[in-house]
């Protein structure tokens, strides 16, 4: 069945989480708002306030795909936000929840600030909102310290619900609005509409295809979800609306993103595992301990992966809570990463890196010291021709990922490092020597077990998109038949016929190369026996 959003009426706290039930399951709609470095001062107002220390909080705010209200519940602290309209203030969007320190505001002489812009400028940074009369920026992300007291009496007012008048972004939307991310800078985004959009669908133009989205409900402990295209716990690279998210400048600079109105997204979708002969796979490591400690690691294994640090690694941030913690993380050179993208095929066997850390908070500072914790493994959606081994290099141990279903170790005091951190996000530094070593060895492909013959004509998301130099295009053919796959432009003109033969049945693969076009936007049209796919794809040089 589907639901009537239009029809549907939310009156308490229990009806919310039904409704979150339901969409979840239907519409993948409802996500959470996020929260950002504060400091344990900031209880009462005018207090003084540090982006470089932290505050724990427990949130509860809840998000449909396609509202124009902003559920604000839960406890004092740091919401991520980005508007929905053209032409909507901060004052009109924050009316319902208390302001100070700048015109505009409930308390304009106030000391402390807590409405904050990000400025890409001199490597990025915060500056505060000077007039909350000025209009919010579609695309970009903003920080605002809610407090619970919303009217100053004295008593806690949330929830409560915020809204924006004016007309909802309608076309597409650049960030940033003007000039670029720096090389490997980051730069704070946000979904432009009053639906989600999805990620993976976004125009990018010089900037990693990893996203990052701050979940303070994570297990474990408050901290950043990621998405690399395949995956990672930010399910089908879903963005909330309202809701900012961070992206990455690659080594070249000049980045930006565009985000369409194609984008926007009505479902979080379902994920299907690849047949082995599709050229991509993943698998994840689960460690836990008896303190309530749970941490979590990816690895992908994709046609364009490679040993060293590719767009699809996703870093292993540090959080914007600090906490007492479990955290594990695997490396790149000395880069922690969340998820490791790793060749799909390579012409030897691949060691990496993996560490985990038992931090306790103290002074500011983590701590790293003894737990006893419980590791455990997911490879179902791990190729068939790639098999993985775990050494521990403490006890010299070796785990077969495959026929063994867990492990357990203890962490060792490897020292101490600081708990903040200057920058708007860093990562976890790499201490000493990994506890583990992860082993990828690679088998002949053509000695794959059988797999079943596809029974439809398919076409798969074209890889990557955008592209250069070249894209992947992967498309199923069930029997014996005439295929064309060709290109036209937007104005609906053929370009270049990439295929026209009769192919046997099975998965197939063709690299897509352009040798003159010009930077912009194509389409890719799959002409089969008894359909025709089309996908849009853009091209930059």
């Amino acid at each position: 069945f589907k639901i009537k959003r239009s029809i549907l009426s939310v009156t308490n706290a229990t009806d919310q989480i039904r409704f979150c039930m339901l969409t979840e399951q239907q519409w993948g709609s409802y996500w959470r708002y996020f929260v950002f470095p504060g400091s344990s001062a900031i209880g009462n107002r005018g207090a003084s306030q540090s982006l470089s220390a932290y505050k724990t909080f427990t949130l509860n705010d809840k998000f449909s795909p396609n509202l124009s209200t902003l559920h604000i519940n839960g406890s004092v602290g740091f919401r991520l936000m980005s508007t929905p309209v053209s032409n909507g203030t901060y004052t009109d969007l924050l009316a319902e929840l208390w302001t100070q320190g700048m015109t505009g505001s409930d308390a304009a002489g106030a000391a402390d600030d807590n409405v904050w812009s990000f400025a890409l400028f001199g490597g990025g940074g915060w500056s505060a909102v000077s007039n909350l009369g000025t209009t919010m920026t579609p695309g970009a992300g903003f920080l605002v310290y809610v407090f619970t007291d919303t009217d100053n009496d004295g008593d806690n007012d949330l929830p409560v619900n915020l809204s924006v008048s004016g007309s909802e972004n309608s076309g597409n939307v650049t960030y940033p609005a003007s000039g670029s991310i720096d090389a490997s800078q980051y730069g704070l985004a946000g979904n432009p509409y009053y639906t989600t959009i999805d990620f993976d669908d976004v125009t990018r133009t010089n900037v990693e295809a990893t996203v990052y989205v701050y979940d303070d409900a994570k297990s474990g402990g408050a901290g950043y979800i990621s998405w690399n295209g395949s995956t990672g716990d930010l399910a089908k690279g879903i963005i909330a609306p309202f809701q900012g998210f961070w992206v990455q400048a690659t080594g070249s600079g000049s980045a930006s993103i565009q985000i369409q109105t194609a984008d926007k997204s009505t479902s979080s979708g379902t994920f299907y595992r690849m047949l082995d002969t599709e050229q991509v796979g993943s698998m994840y490591l689960e460690f836990s301990d008896n303190n309530g400690g749970y941490s979590k690691t990816w690895f992908s294994y994709n046609a364009d992966g490679a040993v060293e640090k590719d767009s699809r690694d996703a870093h292993r941030l540090m959080p914007l809570m600090a906490t007492s913690r479990l955290a594990a993380m695997s490396f790149a050179g000395d880069q922690a990463l969340d998820i490791n993208n790793l060749p799909f095929d390579y012409g030897s066997d691949v060691d990496v890196p993996l560490d985990v850390l038992s931090l306790q908070l103290e002074d500011e500072q983590y701590v790293t010291g003894a737990s006893e914790v419980s590791m455990s493994w997911n490879t179902d959606d791990l190729p068939g021709h790639i098999e993985l081994t775990l050494t521990d290099n403490l006890t010299g141990d070796v785990v077969d990922l495959h026929n063994e279903l867990d492990y357990t170790f203890t962490t060792e005091p490897k020292g101490s490092f600081s708990a903040t951190y200057q920058e708007a996000v860093d990562i976890y530094p790499l201490l000493g020597d990994a506890r583990f070593t992860l082993h990828t060895s690679y088998g002949a492909l053509d000695n794959e077990h059988e797999v079943a013959l596809p029974s439809s004509y398919a076409l798969d998301p074209i890889y990557p998109n955008p592209f250069n130099p070249r894209a992947t295009v992967r498309f199923d053919v069930p029997e014996v038949s005439r295929v064309e796959l060709e290109v036209y432009d937007i104005t609906g003109s053929l370009v270049e016929t990439l295929l026209d033969e009769k192919m046997v049945p099975g998965g197939h693969q063709y690299s897509w190369e352009p040798k003159s076009l010009s930077t912009g936007v194509y389409f890719l049209k799959l002409h089969t026996a008894n359909q025709t796919f089309t996908q849009k794809v853009t091209y930059v040089k």
